[in-house]
């Protein structure tokens, strides 16, 4: 997916695991463990940047990747 065709937008959890294809007990996971960054978390409503959390994952995979092909 590239990330630079995406407009900025907040999204809740629901939403972001819609987009990503994932559950939403998977969002809370990354975000609770630190995997994905979140912009706002007031009152139990938590609020995440899709091209951040698409960045963010993308810097991941890729150090994945390279550090399984050493």
């Amino acid at each position: 997916m590239n990330v630079n065709n995406i407009e900025y937008k907040l999204l809740n959890v629901k939403e972001l695991a819609e987009e990503l294809g994932v559950s939403r007990r998977t969002i809370l996971n990354w975000h609770q463990a630190g995997v994905i960054p979140s912009k706002i978390n007031f009152r139990r409503t938590i609020r995440f940047s899709l091209t951040d959390v698409l960045e963010t994952l993308e810097d991941k995979a890729g150090k994945l990747h390279r550090e399984k092909n050493k």
